[in-house]
């Protein structure tokens, strides 16, 4: 009969066929869905389409580190990596829904502020104008409402830096493609999900070398996912003081090991070569790809090209330096055949 390690990768894969077949599903109803009736149950149904979304991320996840925790031999190897692919691949999937449902929340939120707006003009209008006194209060209320905004939104920054440092210990490979053309070095890399703050670039002392970092953190809804999925998956696997236990810094990192090779940060140097006008090197991230350019100095491009016409100098006068057959730099008049009789060393 079949090893237990494979029968363990058959269930995963098993499992892993009946989510995509639930991702399907609702790729499609997404596909044909549109919102139109009530604020309040179009905000329903999206609820219940997000709570699909977090339950097949959960379902992958989990699946995912059952693959991880599998080891075989050759044989178990190739068929446990195509499972790996495989969740990967629904896991993208789930995410771009993720990103549809989430546009279709906000949608749902507007119409609903606008009904309580129009509620609220309705019943603007059938009361009285307010007094001179009242309008001053008014407006020291909203002075106030002002400040406790500002306060707010300080307070979401910092948690946001919060949720963010811990990825920066977690290394995301990132691969640069690097191309010498006639007037500049080019270095180009797929970054997808990084935003243009996220990235920093830096040359170094003397001009000698460039630095290019960069991070690729998880949205709110998907940490929260994940941690949902982490605390799913403690509360299956440990007692209930020994999920106690679990220390917010050992959730940190359980989550970024979760979500290594997605998320982290990189930091890529490279030695520029004389002749580069750093002053003017350009930045550009569209479509998700990163483009440096490093200009060539004037004297630089006229090296390169003195040293392209030395190169086409050696071609033309063939190994022995003194032309190759039919050319006119061949002076001795030798037939093509003796060269066609010549032993190289």
């Amino acid at each position: 009969g079949a090893s237990p390690v494979l029968l363990e990768v058959q269930k995963v894969s098993e499992e892993v066929d009946s989510i995509d077949l639930g991702v399907r599903e609702l790729h499609d109803h997404l596909q044909g869905m549109a919102l139109g009736a009530t604020p309040t149950s179009d905000e329903v149904e999206v609820s219940n389409l997000e709570k699909k979304c977090l339950g097949y991320t959960t379902s992958l996840m989990r699946d995912l580190e059952k693959l991880d925790s599998i080891v075989g031999g050759a044989d178990i190897r190739p068929k446990r990596k195509e499972q790996v692919v495989r969740v990967q691949h629904l896991l993208d999937d789930v995410d771009a829904m993720k990103q549809k449902i989430h546009q279709l929340h906000e949608q749902v939120r507007e119409a609903k502020k606008e009904a309580e707006a129009e509620k609220a003009a309705a019943s603007a209008n059938e009361s009285s104008e307010p007094s001179e006194p009242a309008a001053t209060s008014a407006a020291s209320s909203d002075d106030g409402a002002k400040s406790a905004e500002h306060v707010s939104k300080k307070r979401k920054l910092d948690d946001a830096h919060n949720k963010h440092a811990k990825w920066s210990n977690t290394p995301l490979a990132i691969h640069f493609d690097v191309r010498n053309e006639e007037k500049e070095f080019v270095l180009t890399a797929n970054v997808a999900g990084v935003k243009k703050d996220d990235i920093g670039i830096k040359v170094g002392p003397k001009d000698e070398t460039i630095t290019i970092t960069g991070k690729r953190v998880p949205s709110e809804q998907v940490e929260e996912e994940m941690a949902s999925s982490l605390d799913e998956m403690l509360r299956s696997y440990c007692k209930d003081t020994e999920y106690e236990k679990v220390s917010q810094e050992e959730r940190d990192a359980l989550i970024c090991r979760m979500g290594s090779g997605r998320y982290g940060t990189f930091s890529k140097t490279f030695r520029i070569p004389p002749g580069i006008d750093v002053e003017n090197l350009e930045a550009q991230l569209e479509g998700g790809v990163l483009c440096v350019r490093l200009p060539k100095t004037p004297q630089l491009m006229e090296a390169e090209e003195r040293e392209r016409e030395r190169e086409r100098e050696r071609q033309r006068m063939g190994p022995f330096g003194f032309g190759v057959p039919g050319d006119d730099s061949f002076a001795s008049g030798l037939p093509p055949e003796f060269f066609r009789g010549l032993r190289r060393f």
